[in-house]
């Protein structure tokens, strides 16, 4: 009998928290934003936040990390921007005012003037229930074509096996660095000559990053791909069969 009211209780407390949730914050286009180099300097991100209960909320935005490459910034966006310097919008005492089924959009605000990546997390939260919050991750990248941050939190250097292996024609190979560092990948075939350069000498942020590579215009056969960093190297090998 014990046993059977723990598990009601478990049950109901799960139903709870799931009513208890009366809003969404939902980010909308790509996995990462690429510069497209038709404003100068300037990329953006955008999410929608709706009411999906039955009374009024009360939320606001709180960025609660912020990770970019040298030189770039970011601005939290609603109504107006507020640079990086304010964590928290609108700042009190304004407020977010959804009522039941209302939507609304906010954006963060990207300068990118060289090439890099960002990652900035922001969490919208009822400021009369703290414990009711959606976090949402932010990714812009500008150069680097077919590298993709997948992760900012890491805690050493890897190269993982790619997959699909063997592949034809297109492979994934993620690598993770645990601080800034100047990165380099590239892939090589048997006789040590370079086919691909993946990611060439560039600074890249603290992460887990997933690289594509093709090898459409490449014989079937055995293939190299070696990570350099600032402070780790590390060689693995793949299969390319057509």
């Amino acid at each position: 009998m014990k046993k059977i009211l723990l598990i009601l209780f478990a049950v109901f407390a799960l139903v709870s928290g799931a009513r208890s949730q009366s809003f969404q914050f939902v980010r909308f286009g790509p996995d990462t934003v690429v510069y497209n180099g038709v404003e100068p300097d300037a990329a953006y991100t955008f999410a929608y936040m709706k009411n999906t209960g039955s009374t009024m909320v009360h939320l606001r935005l709180q960025r609660t990390f912020n990770n970019l490459s040298s030189g770039w910034t970011s601005s939290l966006c609603y109504g107006l921007c507020y640079a990086e310097f304010i964590d928290v919008i609108p700042p009190a005492p304004d407020m977010i005012m959804l009522n039941p089924g209302q939507q609304d959009t906010m954006d963060v605000t990207w300068y990118v003037p060289n090439n890099g990546f960002g990652t900035v997390k922001v969490k919208l939260f009822n400021i009369n229930n703290t414990s009711e919050f959606v976090e949402r991750t932010f990714y812009v990248r500008r150069g680097t074509v077919g590298v993709t941050p997948i992760s900012s939190t890491v805690k050493s250097f890897e190269l993982s096996q790619n997959y699909p292996n063997p592949f034809n024609p297109t492979t994934n190979i993620n690598f993770s660095i645990p601080k800034s560092q100047n990165v380099t990948l590239k892939v090589y075939d048997m006789m040590g000559k370079e086919v691909a350069s993946l990611v060439n000498n560039e600074r890249l942020n603290a992460g887990e990053y997933k690289a594509d590579f093709s090898g459409a215009n490449l014989s079937s056969g055995v293939y190299y791909y070696t990570l350099k960093t600032d402070e780790f190297v590390s060689t693995k090998s793949m299969v390319l069969v057509k």
